[in-house]
This record gives structure tokens, C-alpha cells and sequence, in this order.
């Protein structure tokens, strides 16, 4: 998209005045809207569903396939894709169980001396 010239200025100045939209004065100009319109394929959406069922969350989805986040919660919100919001994993839970396992385990804690009997009975408690 190139720059705005003088004369696209002075009709957006008119447009403002009449109270137009930015979205309403594109059209008006002939400009597309901001940002790149992600289409949702049947394959992408097939990929994203996968994703979500191994417990990935929208964001780690969104990085790998170079996806704006934001679109798929919208997808998700307006049910374009069928999957329960409730069952997205929780933010922060990577965090919440490294704190958890923390309480058992300080940091700097050499694993090598623990035994997997113990490990396996930590993470049995962590997961109650």
C-alpha cells in the first residue's frame, strides 16, 4: 500500500468533518483495511482443532502457524471452530506447577540424588 498523496489528505478532511468512519473513508478511497485478513481454510481449521486437543494454547497455535492470537479467539467466539473455550488450558500453568513443585524441591535442588519412587509421589501430590 503506498503513502497517502495530498489529494487523498484533503478528502480525508472533508470525510472528518462529515463524520465519517476510518473504515467508511477507505471505502471512500478505495484503500483496503489495516492489518491482513486471515482466511480460515477448512485445513487450518482442522490443524488449529488438532492443536487445541493436545492442549496447546491459542498463542503457541497462533506462533506456529503465524496466525494473529486474536484471531482465533475470534473464531473460537463466533464458533467457526468447535471447541469449548472452557476446556483451553489455564494461563500460567507451566508457572503455577514449577511453583508447586518448587515447595517440594527449592531451587538448586540436584535431582540426580532423588529418587523416581519420590519424583513419581511429588508430582501425584502436585496433581490432587
Amino acid at each position: 500500500m503506498s503513502s497517502i498523496t495530498y489529494p487523498e489528505r484533503i478528502k480525508i478532511e472533508t470525510f472528518r468533518e462529515l463524520g465519517l468512519s476510518n473504515i467508511q473513508m477507505g471505502v471512500r478511497l478505495k484503500r483496503s483495511r489495516c492489518g491482513r485478513k486471515t482466511k480460515l481454510s477448512d485445513e487450518l481449521k482442522q490443524k488449529i482443532l488438532n492443536h487445541l486437543r493436545l492442549s496447546w494454547s491459542p498463542g503457541m497455535i497462533a506462533h506456529e502457524f503465524k496466525l494473529a492470537t486474536k484471531s482465533i479467539y475470534n473464531w473460537l467466539n463466533q464458533g467457526r471452530i468447535s471447541f469449548s473455550l472452557n476446556e483451553l488450558p489455564e494461563r500460567g500453568s507451566n508457572e503455577r506447577f514449577n511453583r508447586n513443585l518448587r515447595y517440594f524441591y527449592p531451587k538448586g535442588t540436584r535431582f540426580e540424588h532423588i529418587s523416581a519412587q519420590d519424583l513419581t509421589t511429588t508430582l501425584l501430590q502436585i496433581n490432587q
